[in-house]
């Protein structure tokens, strides 16, 4: 986990991902699962605003609370987590400002992101060296 980086870094890698999970809690700290986010805008270098269509019913007086932004997509070998304040810009169509606090960057060891042609020339490549095994020594 790497936290000491900018957040032009941390934004660059949620655009990449282009999807996340937004979690909200509640008043007594229990982390509430509330929607995919498929589309989002960076207004800031650390306030990002999305729409969601769904908000649970939760025991708060305010248009605040704390909440988390999971970025993750398989194909990616890293993943993010933003933990910061919400706050509803428009309650009524869904919009919610997102202020980061605190972001945790996570990368799978030894990989990293491959073109397509490159993937598909290492899928080749195997192939062809266990086809030469196949003929040589037979099944």
């Amino acid at each position: 986990m790497i936290e000491a980086l900018p957040d032009s870094f941390f934004i660059e890698k949620a655009r990449q991902i282009q999807q996340a999970m937004f979690y909200c809690y509640d008043n007594d700290s229990n982390k509430i699962p509330v929607g995919l986010i498929t589309s989002c805008n960076f207004t800031d270098t650390n306030v990002i605003v999305f729409t969601v269509s769904y908000f649970p019913v939760i025991d708060i007086q305010w248009n605040v609370f704390s909440a988390e932004i999971h970025f993750y997509k398989k194909e990616f070998p890293f993943s993010l987590i933003l933990h910061g304040i919400a706050s509803f810009s428009n309650a009524q169509a869904g919009e919610i400002n997102f202020t980061l606090q605190k972001a945790d960057y996570f990368e799978k060891a030894g990989s990293s992101l491959q073109s397509l042609p490159e993937k598909v020339h290492e899928l080749f490549s195997h192939t062809g060296e266990f086809i030469k095994k196949v003929i040589t020594h037979g099944i």
